[in-house]
């Protein structure tokens, strides 16, 4: 997890792994719109806020 300002992130590969799914069905996900990004790092990583 990245935490910047007070704020937890998960990386895709994180949010794939905790979530026990892969990271091209979340790539598909967000390409059909089911869910998107948060915000995408300058090496175009998905950001997914984390939630508690």
């Amino acid at each position: 997890m990245i935490g910047d300002r007070g704020t937890t992130r998960w990386s895709i590969g994180e949010l794939a792994r905790a979530s026990g799914v892969t990271v091209r069905t979340l790539r598909h996900y967000d390409e059909t719109g089911l869910l998107t990004a948060s915000e995408r790092t300058a090496r175009a990583i998905a950001l997914t806020p984390a939630t508690t």
